[in-house]
């Protein structure tokens, strides 16, 4: 996981997943005159995973793994489209592999990619709903890139959680065990992770 990442702001996200949505829906358009709908479908998500892979790499001062990550999310992609496994499992798999590229590229703590995966979780279940109820390619983009844009906010709220976590608890507190539990393991992860 990498600390040193260029965070970014909601609204730029909020602008960067409107031109996403209207790029998917007209690529979709057009594809739709010679392909059929399940192509479309699978070569949208492709583009879309790709895109935010590349986001996550782009956004990241990390040098090292960037080279390793797009030749995974290739042979990914490729083995999937191959198989030919569902368009649900299709689409689990993308968005698995964003997640994991921006929680390898963007997130300095397990915590803050706990809660990346939790909000991806929740912009899925907006997009599927979306695509369900509106066969829509702009709006089941919208709706994931949308929940997605928070994720701008994890890194603040995460130096809000560990900053209460690293007061000092007083001996009489009966989660004290606790509290010096968590701190060491999270000196551990931090150790092994190689950041401190």
């Amino acid at each position: 996981m990498s600390a040193r990442t260029r965070q970014p702001a909601f609204l730029a996200e909020v602008a960067f997943g409107l031109v996403i949505s209207l790029v998917a829906a007209a690529v979709a358009l057009t594809l739709s005159l010679v392909m059929p709908g399940v192509i479309v479908a699978r070569l949208i998500v492709a583009g879309l995973g790709l895109t935010l892979v590349l986001r996550a790499i782009g956004r990241s001062n990390e040098r090292r793994g960037r080279v390793v990550a797009v030749v995974v999310w290739f042979a990914v992609a490729a083995g999937i489209w191959i198989v030919g496994v569902s368009l649900p499992a299709y689409v689990a798999v993308h968005v698995a592999l964003a997640w994991l590229a921006r929680s390898l590229f963007s997130c300095s703590r397990l915590i803050e990619a706990g809660l990346d995966l939790g909000l991806t979780l929740l912009a899925l279940s907006f997009a599927i709903f979306a695509a369900v109820r509106t066969e829509s390619v702009f709006l089941a983009t919208w709706c994931f890139l949308l929940v997605q844009a928070f994720q701008a906010s994890i890194p603040d709220l995460v130096a809000r959680m560990t900053a209460s976590s690293e007061r000092e608890v007083p001996a009489t507190d009966p989660n004290r065990g606790f509290a010096e539990a968590f701190k060491a393991a999270d000196e551990a992860l931090h150790r092994i992770a190689g950041r401190r």
